[in-house]
């Protein structure tokens, strides 16, 4: 941001809209497909009830999900300025958008499943922390 005092909501909105990207794509510290609860299981059966191109399709709706959200937090740590060039700012927005999905990926192998009345404290942490 140019602004310095900017900087602390916008940090805080970057780390609101990680949270928001782990619950929406139920992600490892929200939500562990691996577990057996019935919770887990009412999300699951969504997806088998599906095979063959139907599965894809939802697979690839979820991916898309995923790729948006990356792009729109990458858009906001994007350091490329405008004016560099199209070619520029798309490399940077590329880069950004790895580096979005490598924490993602980071705080999901580091971070154990949270327990489910502790979710909802993590999400309130997160959007209470985004508002100035």
């Amino acid at each position: 941001p140019d602004d310095p005092q900017a900087a602390p909501v916008w940090i805080a909105a970057i780390v609101a809209l990680l949270v928001v990207i782990q619950v929406e794509g139920a992600r490892m510290p929200v939500d562990d497909p691996t577990t057996h609860l019935e919770l887990t299981m009412i999300h699951e059966v969504m997806i088998l009830d599906h095979s063959g191109p139907d599965l894809a399709a939802v697979q690839a709706g979820a991916a898309v999900k995923l790729a948006t959200a990356c792009a729109l937090v990458a858009n906001l740590i994007n350091p490329v300025p405008a004016a560099a060039g199209r070619l520029a700012v798309a490399g940077g927005l590329l880069a950004a958008s790895v580096a979005v999905a490598l924490v993602i990926g980071a705080v999901e192998a580091t971070v154990a499943r949270l327990r489910l009345r502790a979710v909802p404290q993590y999400i309130l942490i997160a959007v209470v922390r985004s508002r100035p």
